[in-house]
């Protein structure tokens, strides 16, 4: 192939993409002509270039499904936060905590967490006390102790992170 009509449909291509006209524009023209000129390196150059803005947009729209449980919703935020761009822990805790189910959610938003521990850690008191709520059976003396000493542990968590 004719590697000036590849470069040519290449960037015709990016000119039409509506999201990244622009900023694709300037990039390809930046480009070296090694990179230019072979279709693999172009590839790898692009998505290098692009592919956090998609991690962005997915991160934002995170929501915990109605099967996933607690630690699996937080496994799944952590490793997209590690292809995202410029978020920091508090602002990852925040969309992390906006897409809780809403029987954990009130109960995390009080706690204000601002760290992944302090998420962890309220999101454990949430689901202990959405299991008791959601419970046809009566909390038993032994539930209630469990979910008193989780309490208490949590606590002296939080309250140790506060006094660093």
């Amino acid at each position: 192939m004719n590697k000036p009509i590849i470069q040519h449909g290449i960037l015709i291509l990016l000119l039409q993409m509506d999201c990244v006209q622009w900023h694709a524009s300037l990039w390809f023209h930046n480009l070296d002509a090694n990179t230019k000129g072979d279709i693999g390196n172009l590839k790898a150059a692009f998505l290098a270039r692009f592919s956090n803005t998609k991690t962005n947009q997915q991160i934002y729209k995170l929501q915990q499904t109605n099967t996933e449980s607690s630690q699996a919703y937080l496994a799944r935020v952590q490793q997209l936060a590690m292809g995202a761009e410029n978020l920091g822990e508090a602002v990852i805790v925040d969309i992390a905590v906006n897409g809780l189910k809403p029987s954990l959610k009130q109960t995390v938003i009080q706690k204000s967490p601002k760290t992944f521990e302090q998420l962890r850690n309220s999101l454990e008191i949430a689901t202990n006390v959405a299991e008791c709520a959601s419970s046809s059976t009566p909390c038993t003396s032994q539930d209630i102790n469990a979910m008193f000493s989780s309490f208490f542990r949590n606590y002296e968590i939080c309250c140790k992170a506060g006094s660093d």
